[in-house]
């Protein structure tokens, strides 16, 4: 079983009764955080983390298999990168016994750096990504740093799909090794993917791995799952993004953030200023934003002051709100209870109203002042501090908000997050002296009579008293339209090393049908995630309309029109015939899909972009062509620069049209090209930010019918860990990676707030308030905030 600290663990109560005796001083909160981990850490929570959990049925690999048989048991004890449910953070290393030199384990371009590549969540990809050998067994020795019970020993080899496997272990790293699985190369398949699913009481430290096959071996990753122990001796690599560094004589509302930070005194003001609030046993309020910008102590105005939200009848529409300890001197324990809303005079919920909070969660939020090398990003992996030059350069940020049941594993809540300690077993809650947690009240409605709705906001303590703010929701009398609209978010779905279960792929295209997103990338063949997105609703399916070559070719500017020849005019018909079969096999008419040759087409090579198209158009003209033009030089070039390029053939080929968002506008010279009739007039913008939800606005008052964004998700590096990105920021995705679905962003309810304006002023227009519709984009065009104009919309309407 598992270990306890060798002193043994207090019960929670007992620890907040020696807390509490506590006065606040410098260090107090020093304390707290040490006490707190040492209670979360070491206590029972980890036994209920290694708990053994039922499989759940039907994953897909990322090697492409869809196993019935459901994910291992047990936790992750191997450490992957990319995995986001439970595991436990052994800190594992390990060895070669054989000669794994073809290729060896290092770092592509540092050979003499061991590269740690069968625990990188990397497999496929270049000659950098396998260790190989080519004679004999590849035999690798791994030390947990702990005696564990293993219940799964996994490998993907992609490149030498027919291997043996055999697993051992032991106490000892050079001896007395325990055989619990051997597969021998007769009775192997011809498999990506061998799961070794070990007998019971498979214990050790150590677990020696032989692979091998008939020619050179390749093993591209290795994963190991069970159960392991915790203990003062054998505690967890939890190696947190963020360190505590908190200025003596200062408290922080939320942990890291430093524009929260404020000193004892003011803290013991602002207790005097609110009267009998300070008794409370929390303190909710509104917040105008996600992430603090100043100290979280509420006027006793707003404290536990009704809340009110106006919606459609089928809207979703988000705020912002505190719940605060105003104890001076003791933590607070605190869960936060689910929100009933009713109908005046009726007993009974309204299930087609419902409200939910989420936690916020806090964590760095800018990338490193220099980009880190590949050797100093696989420090991070296993635990090394950043080096002094490339410290992130910016503050702590509330950007993923949880719902309850969506966490990721609790020990990497506690790396990643600098609150992760007190928002992990959410809708458990665990705020220190003064501390204070954002949650996000999302109220959505299905369809629901209009009328007054009103319910409770509330948490409890553990005492049982109970903290609460009254909530109104007001449904007005109006039906947002499912209007046809062709929306691309850049980079689909999120991802999860080594597995994803069904249901998460199903909850990834849900979420991204909520921003209204039409577009996926990739034809809907069965089993794959385009065919699961599909089944929510219209869809627009992209696919590359010319061969791989003649992309990197024309995009790089290596081909001309007057290059080209006719086996190049053979080949681009052949493979567009290609893509016309495999889309009637899948019962898809020439709406549901189109071809983008690359993209952002340039001033150099759109010459060669015509070209091509008119192949395409010659062969099956009923194909729908895409074209998103850039003109970057940098600076957008001259009008009469864009016109010279496309003008002669632009409105005869391109059927979607998606012009960079600084290039569409009703006062420009190439406003001919894009006002032209066609199937899809859009345009796009990257990063989206917080001007995004104008997006929706500025295509409704262009008589436009989509919009596009970079991105959905697309991050550069480790997507929780910004200190590991090469270039770019949050702003390029919209949501988190969860182990079961997303976890959304405020950057993604901007841009789901701008989809629902969209069809707000689709719906106005529809009732014959085109005086009201033109007040409103007047009022945009002015600058007007478009919560604002949202609201005297609805208003209007009620």
């Amino acid at each position: 079983m598992f270990s306890a600290p060798a002193d043994g663990c207090q019960t929670k109560n007992n620890f907040l009764s020696v807390f509490s005796k506590l006065h606040l001083r410098h260090d107090s909160w020093l304390i707290f955080t040490i006490a707190v981990l040492w209670l979360f850490c070491g206590c029972g929570s980890i036994a209920t983390r290694n708990r053994p959990h039922p499989p759940e049925q039907t994953i897909t690999w990322i090697t492409g298999e869809v196993d019935a048989s459901g994910s291992p048991r047990g936790v992750l004890l191997s450490d992957n990168e990319g995995y986001w449910g439970e595991s436990l953070l052994t800190g594992v290393e390990y060895r070669y016994e054989s000669s794994a030199k073809n290729p060896a384990d290092r770092i592509a371009n540092q050979p003499e750096t061991f590269g740690r590549r069968l625990l990188d969540g990397r497999v496929a990809g270049d000659w950098h990504v396998p260790v190989g050998q080519s004679r004999g067994p590849l035999v690798v020795i791994f030390d947990f740093k702990r005696s564990c019970t293993f219940t799964e020993a996994d490998t993907i080899c992609t490149r030498s799909l027919l291997t043996s496997l055999k697993v051992e272990v032991s106490e000892k790293p050079d001896g007395g090794w325990k055989e619990l699985y051997d597969q021998p190369l007769d009775a192997a398949e011809e498999q990506k993917l061998k799961r070794a699913r070990l007998p019971e009481e498979s214990r050790g430290r150590y677990m020696r791995l032989s692979i091998s096959s008939a020619g050179n071996t390749f093993v591209d990753e290795v994963m190991v799952w069970g159960r392991g122990e915790v203990s003062e001796n054998c505690p967890e690599n939890i190696a947190p993004t963020y360190r505590p560094e908190l200025p003596v004589g200062t408290l922080e509302s939320i942990p890291g953030i430093k524009e929260s930070r404020f000193e004892v005194s003011r803290f013991g003001e602002w207790r005097s200023a609110i009267g009998a609030h300070a008794t409370a046993p929390a303190i909710w309020a509104q917040s105008g934003a996600a992430s603090p910008t100043e100290p979280i102590l509420p006027g006793s105005a707003v404290i536990n002051a009704p809340l009110r939200l106006l919606l459609a009848r089928n809207e979703t529409e988000s705020a912002y709100v505190t719940l605060t300890n105003p104890s001076a001197t003791e933590p607070l324990t605190v869960n936060v209870n689910g929100i009933v809303l009713r109908r005046a005079w009726r007993l009974r919920s309204e299930p087609r109203v419902q409200a939910r909070l989420l936690i916020g969660g806090a964590l760095p939020s800018i990338p490193p002042k220099q980009r880190l090398t590949a050797e100093q990003r696989l420090r991070l992996m296993v635990g090394d501090e950043m080096p002094a030059e490339s410290e992130p350069s910016g503050a702590v940020r509330i950007l993923p908000f949880f719902e309850e049941g969506q966490m990721l594993g609790r020990s990497l809540m506690q790396r990643y997050l600098s609150n992760g300690v007190a928002i992990r077993d959410y809708p458990r809650l665990l705020l220190p002296p003064a501390g204070s947690a954002v949650l996000m009240l999302r109220v959505t409605t299905d369809h629901a009579p209009p009328g007054r709705y009103t319910g409770t906001v509330s948490a409890t303590a553990a005492s049982g008293r109970k903290a609460s703010m009254k909530l109104t929701v007001d449904v007005a009398e109006v039906t947002l339209p499912e209007s046809d609209l062709w929306i691309r978010s850049w980079g689909n779905g999120t991802r999860q090393f080594p597995f994803e279960s069904r249901s998460r792929i199903g909850n990834d295209a849900r979420v991204n049908r909520q921003l209204g997103v039409t577009v996926w990338d990739g034809l809907p063949t069965p089993g794959s995630k385009a065919e699961v997105f599909g089944s929510y609703g219209q869809t627009y399916y992209r696919v590359a309309g010319i061969p791989r070559d003649y992309v990197h070719r024309g995009f790089c500017n290596q081909l001309k029109p007057e290059q080209l020849t006719a086996e190049d005019d053979a080949r681009v018909a052949q493979h567009l015939k290609g893509l016309v079969e495999q889309a009637k096999e899948q019962g898809l008419g020439y709406d549901d899909w189109w071809v983008e040759l690359w993209d952002e087409p340039q001033e150099t090579n759109t010459d060669t972009f015509g070209a091509l198209a008119r192949i395409i158009r010659r062969t099956d003209p009923k194909v729908r062509i895409y074209m998103n033009p850039l003109f970057w030089r940098p600076g957008f070039a001259p009008q009469e620069v864009i016109m010279e390029r496309l003008a002669p053939w632009y409105n005869e080929f391109v059927d979607i049209s998606v012009p960079i968002s600084g290039l569409a506008g009703d006062n420009l010279v190439t406003r001919e090209l894009w006002s032209q009739p066609r199937f899809v007039r859009a345009f796009y913008m990257h990063p989206a930010g917080r001007e995004g939800r104008s997006m929706a606005w500025k295509a409704f008052s262009l008589g436009f019918n989509g919009w596009g964004y970079y991105c959905y998700y697309s991050p550069r590096g480790n997507p929780w860990d910004i200190r590991t990105w090469s270039e770019l920021s949050y702003s390029y995705q919209m949501v988190f990676p969860g182990p079961d679905a997303p976890i959304i962003m405020p950057i993604y309810e901007i841009m789901r707030d701008g989809w629902e304006d969209y069809r707000l002023l689709t719906a106005l227009r529809q009732c014959g308030k085109d005086a009201l519709v033109e007040e409103l984009l007047t009022a945009y065009r002015q600058g007007q905030p478009l919560p604002e104009l949202r609201l005297k919309a609805l208003t209007a309407m009620q």
